[in-house]
């Protein structure tokens, strides 16, 4: 009996402990983050595009449109347990070109920056055909070549 009671406890301290290890916050580094001493080292105006892949490394994303811009950008996120992930910390270095590749403007953004957007849930109409599943399946029928012989050497 003493032994089952003993069991019982260590199986209830070891359940207690596998549970509670579940609610454990940890935090997740997300992206790069530049060391200070290399930024500060760029020269707005001097320092090359070359230059700064080779000091920081490649960048997180590249602008799409206007002067060439670089975006080094770090996330630090805490998870509990099955939770949604909350962001601790949050830095981007955006690093400006002038069309000669040079550094036109450096600047540096943190979490009281950034804005929520609404993502709209319009959908954009794609052209094509209104066909249904029947008619994606049957559209090809009477499309091929009944022939592939004269297909192939053009008709000789």
């Amino acid at each position: 009996m003493k032994k089952v009671i003993k069991i019982s406890k260590i199986a209830l301290i070891l359940l207690i402990s596998a549970s509670l290890g579940g609610c454990i916050k940890t935090v997740k580094n997300v992206g790069y983050n530049p060391e200070i001493d290399k930024i500060n080292k760029l020269v707005v105006g001097k320092t090359r595009q070359a230059i700064v892949k080779r000091e920081l490394g490649s960048p997180s994303a590249v602008s799409t449109y206007g002067n060439e811009t670089w975006y080094y950008i770090s996330t630090e996120q805490e998870h509990t347990a099955f939770l949604k992930p909350k962001i601790k910390s949050q830095k981007v270095i955006a690093i400006e070109f002038n069309p000669n590749q040079t550094i036109a403007n450096i600047s540096r953004y943190d979490e009281k920056d950034a804005r929520n957007i609404k993502i709209s849930k319009d959908v954009t109409k794609t052209e094509g055909h209104d066909e249904g599943v029947l008619g994606q399946i049957l559209g090809n029928v009477g499309r091929f070549n009944t022939d592939r012989r004269d297909a192939a050497t053009g008709g000789r």
